[in-house]
């Protein structure tokens, strides 16, 4: 799911921070050939903006709960399994994000369906897309935004710059899955684009849904 929406500069600040919510790819129980329990792809929970200089930390929103079965790390953002058994039905749960200074929370939805036939395949991949511009950043403020990658990578993953560049001052944070920093004065007005590879701990790389990985994209308009 990748962000496509532009940060805001609030007050002349960092831009906004938020969370902008997803429909994650949910799991099948009662297969054939996994017993009562659904296998849980590994998904990233996405944010952006704010000023992440040490990452986004994710935490359950107040009044809120994960469906049992499942966890989130509070570093990465991923949503994955801790073991239980899932109960059929749709649930949604509150994640609330911290870039250190603000907070922003959002709604995730997982469904979890009854096996009713076939039971689609899970890969690790990364977006199925071309191209994925991200939230504009600004010289002078701290800015951010979550990668994404889905599937059965054993975790932790870890993510790398393959081609292009980075604004000056931006990094891309290789166990967490995020851009951030502060654009150096040099970047005002330009527009940069990287690619990127990610893998599990075993080394092994998420798949390319086509013919190229997608690619990143960042304007500094000042």
């Amino acid at each position: 799911m990748p962000i496509t929406r532009k940060g805001d500069i609030v007050g002349g600040g960092p831009p906004k921070l938020v969370v902008p919510g997803q429909t994650l790819s949910g799991c099948i129980v009662n297969r054939p050939d996994a017993d009562s329990y659904c296998f849980v792809n590994n998904e990233t929970l996405l944010a952006y903006g704010g000023a992440p200089l040490s990452g986004y930390t994710w935490t359950v929103a107040a009044l809120s709960t994960l469906l049992a079965g499942t966890t989130v790390d509070p570093e990465t953002g991923i949503f994955h399994s801790n073991g239980g058994m899932l109960v059929p039905g749709t649930h949604t749960f509150d994640m609330t994000v911290s870039d250190g200074s603000r907070t922003a929370t959002g709604t995730f939805t997982f469904v979890v369906k009854t096996y009713e036939g076939f039971a689609p395949s899970a890969v690790f991949q990364q977006p199925a897309v071309s191209s994925i511009p991200l939230p504009d950043a600004y010289t002078g403020y701290g800015c951010g935004a979550s990668l994404w990658a889905l599937g059965e990578g054993e975790l932790p993953w870890s993510w790398y710059l393959t081609t292009g560049e980075l604004p000056p001052g931006m990094v891309i944070d290789q166990s967490r899955g995020v851009v951030r920093g502060t654009p150096h004065s040099s970047a005002a007005g330009n527009t940069y684009s990287f690619t990127i590879t990610v893998k599990d701990k075993t080394g092994k790389e998420a798949l390319i849904l086509g013919s190229n990985p997608p690619t990143y994209t960042i304007f500094v308009p000042r």
